[in-house]
């Protein structure tokens, strides 16, 4: 409604235009292509307004004034029609290509469908989707008693399936119009509403412009608006078909065309001078329609201009400072109100014999290529005429001039296949012609190049030998600079040097047949040495030379995978190795350096650890080579980094006396900023169960020294895909009460528990199938260690068992919490009856009374109270189904998962690594309180001499069984010190 209101108050002021925009419903009413929308139920499943508003073009010969409906309007959050509808290809043939066409022809003859779109019905079901709003009395502004609703019976002009509806609705009366032989003529020069139709006599294109008519006529559609470049067939067109009464120009398809010089103008529009930000110059320069690039060299210079002003980095609207309006001006000057005037005709048929000569060039700025059509009439000397052209910029990135003279030879494949395609032509040969002699001896070559050179080379052959298979003979030549035309096209020309410049036809010799080309003699295949030599005459003459940083040939940024990087880097070895064994046999004088890496691998077919550790020491000494800037570095230097005999760097932390292991002391030195570290980071967040940040940096800082390790392992575990997938969002906590006294008091290990059940998890039986098992969690209310159980299923007596096997493994507990699960239920009782039943001996029953185990439920539909364990649950759980994926494996593989489940759990720090007085790290684990002296196995890594704990002396004296167990107890009160200050103080806040 908001949009019909500004419609009107825009309008109202211009009578005449008003009076055109109600006149074209009134018409569209009369002719059925819009109705009424009645007060019934909507005849479809959409419904949808499409506003509509007035378009001027000035340089219309028929109708100046244009309704145009916008399908792409939506309110917030709400689709448009454009985006309901499905989004097919227009199935239109390719612009350029069809301007090509139209310049192969003596007589070329233009017609338009009149109102194409509207003369497709649109089915009734769909027509409520194209309703629109307008007034009942246009003599009155907008108001809600002056709207009427219409509808299109037909399809609009402004849906974005339309062109494609019209396009195949015309292709498909073709297809069944067998007998017509214009029907792919009229297919190939179709372009939504406009035929371009091409003849070779007047009389052919009479003949022609009757056919045409027919054809559509049994359409349902009316061909009209007649245009030709011949008078004879101006007269033989009825007056009310022909346009040459109505105006002495014509557009082909976007571009200009006078039938009576027979030549096609391309207006420059710049408007002014004037341009005061990006968007008006941009605007200006996209306003000259050019799609054959007749007039590149004039632009050349604006598209450099407007590519310097994106790298500066202002926005759209951005005031230009004073020297860009200043260049700006100078290069719009000559060019405003520039009509280029081109012939159209060619001066080629498909009888004749033709030829394609295609040059490139580039410069520093900017690479370009230029197709010219050699046409060779029987009777007549050959005439050569330029028929299309391209140019591009160059990349950002900075690239060296050989290489910008490769995309120029590249663009120039790409063209000649496009030329093919379109050009309805006998072609008999392409040739391609750059002044690059390094570009030349590239496309030539036999020898392996750069990936970036190998991929433009591998498209330019395969291009010329798809040419010379269809018997097109192919191939490049040398030209020089002087003589290549296509240099103006990537350096620029004004005005007046393009007005008689070889631009338009090309240079002389190339209507001669190439043998007869100059340059010639340059054979690219067999003077190499001459192409290496204009390679390093290019290098020296150049006045900076960048200096390629060093590139491992280990594939640091190929493989995520630590074990399998390791795996490739091993075998490498291993295959290198035996090789050069194998040629030192066979030559005795073949040798190598004696301090070689390659000398360390071992001699046995399979691939032993030695191997595996070779394999990750050439991987640091590479991760070193590739990061010797950062080896450099202040914040490196600063470790007091020392290198070993085997080449690797470790950092001195000064922690020579403290009873910690070898790699502790001095930890592998990483660098922050290296594929490497990250891989190693992932790889031990996976080995580790997918553990959080405090886990990994334990596990970490035990081996390696990495800068910001903190920031690198957070960032690890955010990009974790596994970890992603399984994390959801936080629920609020309740208002918390205060901590049981089981879980802040100190307490034998598993003296207080927790008890739950989770899973099931899919386990192969013996028998081939499938089956579930789900997990007994036990864990500590104190320490916060935990067992895991496995069950077969979820029945109390399963439950009993599982809790047996804990008793018999932890000792049996002061008491138990659990949820309200009816098993635990039920086997609570079950306990409390064989207690009560043990009466025979005294000594039991005061054993049972003072041992008796106390079972309790937490509150039903609870389950924060034992969040203690539900939180336990989610970190097993986790690590299991990430390991074990979508996989089944068998009974024994999932118990062995389990054990090392819970050892790395058990392992997990309670608190964050310290420091304490005498330098030592510490950290405190649910293991150390249950076994101070459990070690986890060690993961796979460069290997080290370990420290080995010498056995008890072999003593029974009382004084030494006194001092040991005293030794035990004290390092027990000391973790149970640290359990106090730092885990109770943590667990509080």
């Amino acid at each position: 409604m908001r949009r019909l209101e500004n419609q009107y108050a825009k309008l109202h002021s211009n009578p005449k235009g008003w009076k055109e925009y109600s006149q074209t419903f009134e018409q569209q009413l009369k002719s059925g292509i819009i109705e009424d929308v009645t007060d019934k139920l909507p005849t479809g499943p959409i419904v949808y307004y499409i506003p509509h508003q007035a378009v001027y073009k000035d340089d219309s010969n028929t109708t100046k004034l244009r309704i145009v409906f916008d399908a792409s309007t939506h309110r917030r959050n709400v689709p448009s029609l454009n985006d309901c509808v499905h989004q097919e290809p227009t199935m239109l043939p390719d612009l350029g290509g069809t301007l090509l066409r139209a310049r192969l022809n003596p007589y070329l003859m233009t017609a338009d469908v009149e109102k194409a779109f509207h003369q497709i019905r649109l089915q009734e079901d769909q027509r409520d989707a194209t309703r629109f709003l307008w007034l009942k009395d246009t003599t009155k502004p907008p108001t809600k008693d002056n709207i009427r609703t219409l509808r299109f019976t037909r399809i609009p002009f402004g849906v974005d399936a339309s062109p494609f509806l019209l396009n195949m609705s015309i292709k498909y009366a073709l297809e069944r119009d067998r007998a017509n032989r214009l029907r792919e003529e009229i297919l190939a020069n179709t372009y939504v509403d406009n035929v371009l139709i091409g003849a070779k006599s007047s009389d052919k294109c009479i003949r022609k412009q009757l056919q045409c008519k027919e054809t559509f006529s049994r359409m349902g559609m009316n061909l009209s608006e007649f245009m030709t470049n011949n008078n004879k067939v101006t007269r033989a067109i009825p007056v009310k078909d022909s346009m040459a009464q109505k105006a002495h120009t014509v557009k082909l398809l976007g571009v200009r065309w006078n039938p009576q010089t027979d030549a096609v103008h391309i207006a420059v529009r710049m408007g002014s001078t004037a341009a005061t930000t990006k968007r008006t110059a941009l605007k200006a320069f996209a306003s000259t329609f050019d799609p054959l690039g007749l007039l590149t060299p004039l632009f050349v210079k604006l598209k450099i201009f407007i590519q310097d002003l994106w790298q500066i980095g202002l926005s759209w609207d951005d005031t230009l400072d004073e020297s860009s309006v200043k260049k700006w001006a100078s290069l719009v000057q000559e060019l405003i109100h520039l009509v280029g005037k081109v012939p159209r005709f060619v001066g080629a048929t498909p009888d004749t014999s033709n030829d394609l000569v295609i040059f490139s060039d580039a410069s520093k700025r900017a690479y370009a290529a230029v197709a010219y059509l050699i046409c060779k009439p029987s009777h007549s000397k050959p005439t050569s005429h330029l028929i299309m052209s391209k140019s591009k910029l160059a990349p950002l990135e900075a690239t060296t001039v050989p290489r910008m003279e490769l995309l120029a030879c590249y663009l120039t494949a790409k063209l000649a296949r496009f030329l093919r395609s379109e050009l309805s032509l006998n072609i008999y040969s392409i040739n391609f012609l750059s002044d690059s002699q390094i570009a030349l001896y590239w496309i030539h070559s036999k020898r392996p190049l750069k990936s970036f050179v190998e991929s433009r080379v591998k498209y330019i052959r395969n291009v010329i030998e798809t040419f010379n298979l269809s018997k097109i003979q192919s191939k490049f030549h040398y030209v020089t600079t002087e003589a290549n035309p296509a240099d103006c096209a990537s350096r620029g020309l004004t005005t007046n040097e393009i007005e008689n410049h070889m631009w338009w036809s090309g240079p002389q010799f190339i209507c001669d047949p190439p043998s007869k080309w100059p340059n010639t003699s340059l054979d690219f295949t067999a003077k190499e040495p001459s192409i290496k030599e204009a390679v390093e005459e290019f290098k020296s003459t150049t006045s900076s030379v960048s200096m390629q940083p060093y590139e491992s040939f280990i594939p640091f940024r190929r493989i995520s995978f630590y074990p399998k990087l390791v795996h490739v880097v091993a075998f490498t070895l291993k295959f290198i190795a035996n090789l050069k064994r194998l040629v030192e046999k066979r030559c005795s004088t073949f040798r190598t350096d004696p301090y070689s890496i390659l000398n360390t691998t071992t001699f046995s077919k399979q691939i032993t650890s030695d191997d595996f550790a070779t394999a990750e020491l050439l991987i640091l000494r590479e991760h070193y080579r590739e990061g010797e800037a950062q080896l450099q570095s202040r914040s490196v230097q600063k470790l007091n980094v020392e290198r070993d005999r085997d080449g690797v760097y470790r950092v001195n932390s000064r922690m020579a006396q403290a009873q910690s292991d070898e790699s502790a002391k001095n930890p592998i030195l990483l660098l922050p900023a290296h594929p490497l570290t990250k891989v190693v980071v992932l790889f031990y967040h996976t080995k580790l169960f997918h553990a959080g940040s405090p886990h990994l940096l334990f596990a970490l800082r035990n081996k390696y020294c990495i800068s910001r390790i903190r920031c690198i392992v957070n960032s690890a575990i955010a990009r974790c895909i596994a970890c992603k997938r399984h994390q959801g969002c936080h629920y609020f906590y309740p208002d918390r009460p205060d901590l049981p006294m089981e879980r802040v008091s100190r307490s034998s290990p598993f003296q207080h528990v927790g008890l739950d059940y989770f899973g099931p998890f899919l386990i192969n039986s013996d028998q081939g199938s499938t089956r579930k098992a789900w997990v007994c969690l036990f864990t500590c209310m104190a320490t916060r260690a935990l067992h895991l159980e496995m069950v077969a299923d979820n029945t109390t007596a399963q439950s009993s068992l599982a809790f047996r096997r804990f008793t018999a493994c932890r000792g049996t507990p002061e008491s138990v919490l659990s949820d309200n699960a009816p098993t635990f239920k039920l086997g609570r009782e079950i306990l409390v009856n064989e207690l009560t039943k043990i009466d025979q001996d005294a000594e039991v029953r005061v054993f049972a009374a003072d041992n008796g185990l106390k079972w309790s439920f937490i509150t039903p539909l609870s389950p924060w109270k034992g969040g203690f364990y539900e939180r336990l649950v989610g970190s097993v759980k986790t690590p299991l189904k990430k390991a074990v994926g979508r996989r089944t494996i068998d009974l024994w593989t999932f118990e062995t998962l389990l054990f090392e489940t819970e050892a790395t759990l058990n392992t997990r720090p309670l608190t964050p690594t310290t420091t304490n007085s005498s330098g030592e790290t510490y950290v405190l684990r649910p293991i150390d309180l249950i076994n101070p002296s459990f070690r986890l196995g060690s993961l796979n890594g460069i290997k080290e001499s370990r420290r080995t704990y010498s056995e008890l002396p072999e003593s029974d004296s009382h004084e030494f069984i006194e001092s040991y167990y005293g030794t035990l107890h004290s390092v027990m009160d000391s973790f149970w010190t640290v359990w106090h200050r730092e885990y109770l103080h943590a667990l509080s806040e």
